[in-house]
């Protein structure tokens, strides 16, 4: 039954995202551009929330044990992913090749419209170049620093492979972290925050 109720509200939720283009981009809601078709949910699902939420007390559990401080789970990284997560959006749809990198991994499906970079010139989207860069688009008196770190269809604990990701999510200077996949590109994103001051935890 419970399934039942979950099904229709999700159909409901659907439907009325194609009848309105999405200003503010909160947990849950879709976000609609001109330019992209599928509806894409920031959270799509309960799940994927769960297991990166999951992952990320599993990383906790190896920097507390490293005797760095854990990182705490901010939704107000969100802007900075939704940002970066439609410019690749836009990337993939249009083919185009946003760093040579990724174009010429060798893997199963092409992944060139993956990249840290925002070179191309989009319509009705404010292109910020470097990572770094979009500590602007966050709340400057919460985040003095940002940083993010991209995958293909894992959570944070599938960063492990890679010495530059698995130093980064370990690195003490960060407080903070928000991680997102999406549907369309199957690209993960984490986005990893220092606070301006460490909130005192009560």
């Amino acid at each position: 039954m419970k399934k039942l109720v979950l099904a229709i509200a999700v159909s409901l939720v659907t439907l009325n995202s194609f009848s309105q283009n999405t200003k503010t981009h909160k947990l849950g809601e879709a976000f609609t551009p001109d330019w992209y078709v599928p509806v894409v949910y920031v959270y799509d699902s309960i799940e994927d929330r769960k297991d990166h939420i999951k992952a990320v007390n599993e990383l906790n559990a190896i920097r507390k044990k490293a005797g760095k401080p854990i990182l705490k789970w901010d939704d107000r990284l969100q802007l900075a992913a939704v940002h970066h997560v439609k410019y690749m959006q836009y990337c993939k749809k249009h083919h185009l090749v946003n760093e040579q990198f990724f174009a010429e991994k060798d893997t199963a499906e092409d992944r060139s419209y993956m990249g840290h970079t925002e070179k191309f010139d989009i319509p009705n989207f404010t292109e910020i170049q470097e990572p770094f860069m979009r500590v602007r688009l966050l709340d400057r008196t919460v985040f003095s620093e940002m940083t993010e770190e991209l995958g293909t269809g894992f959570t944070v604990m599938g960063f492990n492979f890679c010495p530059h990701h698995w130093a980064s999510l370990n690195n003490a200077k960060w407080d903070a972290v928000y991680a997102y996949t999406d549907p369309y590109t199957h690209v993960t994103i984490v986005i990893l925050g220092k606070y301006v001051t460490v909130p005192v935890k009560k």
